[in-house]
């Protein structure tokens, strides 16, 4: 009886859980073919030569004068800079919801 009730809150629990990607795949085959480097690996961290090379494109992009610039060319430059953020602060991780948090609980005291 314990086993059922064991595998069918495990059953449960695994359902609950969910992995959140910041990036989709349009973004990402755009930030790869953008005029900034993005690694294939989307792990957690940027190596140093991606990082030195998003801080030099956000310089250029800084020292260029908006005025000689045409509507487009200004959006361009703020989805570019968009795309930059996203990859620089996109999170990562496991996030557990609040009900399989209750049944992990759950598990533990009874199972003690």
């Amino acid at each position: 009886m314990k086993k059922i009730v064991f595998f069918t809150c495990l059953m449960i629990l695994s359902l609950n859980v969910s992995l959140v990607f910041a990036s989709d795949a349009k973004s990402a085959s755009e930030m790869k073919s953008g005029s900034y480097m993005v690694s294939e690996n989307m792990g957690d961290k940027l190596s140093e030569e991606e990082i030195h090379h998003i801080e030099m494109r956000i310089k250029e992009i800084r020292d260029i004068d908006r005025s000689d610039l045409t509507e487009e060319e200004r959006q361009e430059l703020r989805k570019e800079l968009k795309d930059i953020r996203d990859v620089v602060s996109r999170p990562s991780g496991v996030y557990i919801s609040v009900g399989g948090l209750l049944l992990i609980l759950i598990l533990i005291l009874i199972l003690r």
